[in-house]
């Protein structure tokens, strides 16, 4: 194993590591309605299976809902990092196969 190859496999198990680490997560966004009447509510908004879905939040679980919003955000930015270094490493093991010089 080269240099290289060593490098991009522990990146990978500290995301791995980092991802089984996150907690609650939801998909979506979430905003501030005004009611006709007066005052407001919080709802979050989501695609599901090509659906769009919105769902009622109390005020008192919005804290909740928004650190599950951040959490699954953070999980969609690990699992992109992830691809992006296996794709490097596919690349970077089919040039050592093909006899070309990696990093020592």
């Amino acid at each position: 194993m080269d240099r290289k190859q060593q490098h991009i496999e522990e990146r990978i198990a500290e995301l791995k590591a980092e991802l089984t680490a996150l907690g609650r997560m939801r998909p979506g966004s979430l905003s501030k309605q005004a009611r006709a009447r007066g005052g407001g509510y919080f709802q979050v908004s989501y695609s599901r299976a090509g659906k769009l879905h919105c769902d009622y939040v109390r005020p008192d679980y919005e804290p909740v809902v928004r650190a599950e919003i951040q959490t699954y955000r953070r999980y969609r930015e690990l699992t992109r990092l992830w691809v992006d270094l296996e794709l490097e490493l596919s690349r970077h093991m089919q040039r050592l196969a093909a006899g070309e010089q990696g990093d020592p």
